[in-house]
């Protein structure tokens, strides 16, 4: 071959092929792509500017004459809106037929919410590969809701009266405190006590009691209540005293006198009494202790049961003589320290209690929502006319408190004892079941117990509220005075609950609670107000007769008196029983609260006039 040929050739390829590469890399990729569809944005535009009245549809001009639609003016989506919040079946029926019409090849679907309500397709949503999908929000629609009619709220403006109780604990309080069979208890000494106690001044006091439980078994005991004297003579365990008639609103005064001692701390009082007031509650930070003279080392044992977090504690004794504090938690007591008066007054500071507590390894955080004892020893041995005077108290501050929602209506009552078993010795049983009722939608503070006890040995001791075990020994330590219990929410969830509830104590073989002599007491609120509720046909109220635990009864009318009272249908009537619902404390159908025609206001409202009250989002959705 000529060499000159084959150059020439083998130039040509190469050129060839530059070429062909110039022309691949700087000659543009042409690519087609399918136009965007148009078609899901325009039915969402035609279902919410196009009248039900003037749509084209067969199936929609029979829901007309059928009476189903009423609405001409409504747009094509509100009617299927409307359906698919009350008539599932018509909204996919009225949506499908709406599709059907449509001239188009491509994937449609309609979505309310997460469902898929209707779609004109040939090929199934879950194999799709691309979606695009518009959006609308439609407000006054849910499913399972109403579209139109009207939704109501109650409140109370004022009460007529409420029936509440003022509960006033004793303590164990007495003289010639020394040695008692390898404890110790009250000596033999005389003792005078004065217990304080106010009722509200617009009080109307329907009854008064006095349980009075002195230190020994038939010791002598004078009572008396402003000044009146009510019993001279010997109580065996205890007694109780009828003293309605000599309780007032304002300051009250109750005296007992033990010729050999004091009181063993089962003691109460109880007022109840009605009020217009909505809220007699009031936070305590001062807890005083009662006046008291006696002979030898007085006594005094303070209770508290405080529910919140504590930030700082003071005692204070009004006394001439030297005092000593002891606190005591469970079955562990701490001595504070010993003090001699300085003008009249002996104080611990906080300082001082809080390092005491936290020696003993019990912080201020362990303390809230279990009770706690202050103990109080003034004088010495053979001591004449040792006392403690007013102004001596125990001062507790508290972090925070439990919020009390506004407007809440605040019911103190005494817990009736159920059910009792297993008789240890006198009243006193082994097991015992207390129960009481909380209305709906109530907030409960506390309930807590005083206990009258009796033991003739150690024994087993457990406490459970609504099954829920609070205190169990063992493996918890024995208390020798189970005289005291309470629980709060923070105790322990489900210790309550709306509806009934219980309180058991169960005891082993050799210790017992008297049924008479102890006392259960419920503080909660209840809320003077219902929101609005569910949508009915109308508001017209009507005509009711509320019942009364005094056994009266009144009649309300609000808005039309004619209208028939039907909570099932009338938005107005249904607001009213949601409240009644929340004041009937015991679920008899009665209130212990009494209310008449002007303790209501009623608020309503058209909810076809408030479209955002709810909503629901729509789509149309092609795919392919």
């Amino acid at each position: 071959m000529n060499k000159k040929s084959a150059f020439f050739s083998m130039d040509a390829l190469i050129a060839l092929f530059i070429i062909l590469l110039v022309i691949l890399l700087v000659y543009p990729k042409i690519t087609h792509q399918k136009p965007k569809s148009n078609l899901n944005e325009d039915l969402i535009n035609v279902l919410s500017s196009l009248k039900i009245g003037e749509i084209n549809n067969s199936y929609a001009q029979d829901l007309i004459s059928s009476g189903k639609i009423k609405d001409m003016n409504k747009l094509v989506m509100e009617q299927i809106g409307e359906f698919y919040a009350n008539n599932m079946t018509e909204a996919k029926f009225l949506a499908q037929s709406i599709l059907a019409q449509m001239n188009t090849s491509e994937n449609i679907g309609i979505w309310f919410g997460s469902e898929m309500i209707a779609s004109k397709n040939s090929s199934s949503y879950e194999d799709s590969k691309n979606i695009e999908a518009e959006r609308q929000v439609i407000s006054g629609i849910e499913k399972g809701r109403a579209t139109s009619g009207f939704i109501a709220k109650a409140w109370l403006k004022k009460l007529v009266k409420k029936k509440t109780s003022l509960i006033v604990r004793g303590d164990l309080m007495c003289g010639k405190w020394g040695p008692f069979h390898g404890s110790e208890y009250c000596g033999s000494a005389v003792a005078r006590i004065n217990y304080s106690f106010f009722v509200p001044e617009n009080a109307n006091i329907n009854s008064a009691s006095w349980l009075a439980e002195p230190s020994w078994i038939s010791q002598p005991t004078t009572l008396w209540i402003n000044g009146s004297k009510i019993f001279d003579g010997q109580i065996e365990y205890f007694r109780i005293f009828n003293i309605t008639n000599l309780t007032h609103p304002g300051f009250n005064i109750a005296q007992l006198k033990g010729e050999w001692g004091g009181e063993d701390g089962a003691s109460h009082i109880i007022v109840e009494y009605e009020t217009p007031d909505l809220q007699t509650f009031q936070y305590q930070n001062i807890f005083p202790f009662n006046e008291m003279t006696t002979t030898g080392i007085l006594y005094h044992e303070k209770a508290l049961f405080i529910p919140d977090p504590i930030s700082s504690m003071r005692v204070q004794a009004n006394t001439t003589f030297k005092t000593k504090l002891e606190f005591r938690r469970g079955s562990q007591t701490v001595v504070v320290g010993t003090k001699t008066p300085s003008s009249g007054l002996v104080v611990f500071n906080d300082t001082e209690i809080k390092t005491a507590l936290n020696n003993a390894g019990i912080p201020y955080s362990s303390l809230n929502n279990n009770y706690m004892f202050f103990i109080l020893k003034i004088g010495t041995d053979n001591q004449a006319n040792v006392n403690i005077r007013k102004n001596s108290y125990v001062q507790v501050n508290t972090s925070s408190y439990q919020e009390i929602p506004f407007g809440s209506i605040d019911i103190n009552q005494k817990i009736n004892i159920k059910s009792y078993s297993n008789l240890l010795l006198g009243d006193s049983y082994k097991n015992l079941l207390w129960e009481f009722y909380l209305p709906r939608n109530s907030i409960p503070m506390y309930a807590d117990w005083q206990l009258g006890w009796i033991s003739t040995g150690a024994s087993s001791q457990e406490a459970r509220a609504n099954s829920i075990i609070l205190y169990q020994s063992p493996p918890s330590p024995y208390l020798v005075a189970f005289s005291r219990f309470a629980y709060t929410n923070q105790t322990n969830s489900g210790v309550f609950r709306e509806g009934l509830n219980n309180f058991t104590l169960t005891f082993g073989d050799n210790y017992g609670v008297s049924v008479n002599a102890s006392l259960g007491s419920l503080l909660y609120f209840v809320r003077s107000f219902v929101n609005y509720g569910e949508a009915f046909e109308k508001a017209a109220g009507g005509t009711r007769t509320i019942e009364f635990e005094d056994g009266s009864s009144r009649i309300i009318s609000i808005g039309n008196p004619a209208d028939s009272w039907d909570p099932d249908t009338d938005a107005v009537d249904d607001a009213v029983e949601r409240l009644l619902s929340q004041l009937d404390s015991d679920d008899d159908g009665k209130l212990d609260l009494i209310i008449d025609q002007d303790s209501l206001d009623i608020g309503t409202i058209d909810i076809s006039g408030v479209p955002y009250i709810w909503n629901t989002e729509v789509q149309a959705r092609s795919w392919s």
